[in-house]
C-alpha cells in the first residue's frame, strides 16, 4: 500500500459493522491524533473515495497519496479477471 511521508491509513472497519467494505481513517504522521478524513466505499461511483474532515487543507503530494491509496484499495477489492487464481479462460 501507500508509503506516505505525511499521512498514514488506519483500518477502522470495526467501527462500521453495517458496511460491507473497509473504512480507513487518514491520520497525519506529525500529529498522530489529528484525523484529516476517512476513505470509504462510495457505492454510486463504485470506488473508494476520500471524505475530508471539516476545515482541513491538503497539498498536492498529500492528495496524490490519498488518491493512490483509494486506487490501490479498489484494486484489492476487485481484482482484474486475469488475476483470479485457479481459473482458466
Amino acid at each position: 500500500m501507500v508509503n506516505s511521508k505525511w499521512i498514514r491509513f488506519s483500518d477502522i472497519s470495526y467501527q462500521y459493522p453495517e458496511f460491507k467494505t473497509k473504512v480507513w481513517q487518514v491520520i497525519t504522521i506529525a500529529l498522530p491524533n489529528d484525523v484529516i478524513g476517512i476513505v470509504r466505499w462510495y457505492g454510486p461511483w463504485r470506488q473508494y473515495c476520500f471524505v475530508p474532515a471539516e476545515n482541513t487543507v491538503y497539498n498536492a503530494e498529500c492528495l496524490r497519496d490519498i488518491a493512490q491509496f483509494c486506487q490501490e484499495s479498489r484494486l484489492i477489492r476487485q481484482p482484474a479477471p486475469d488475476d483470479v487464481i485457479g481459473v482458466t479462460v
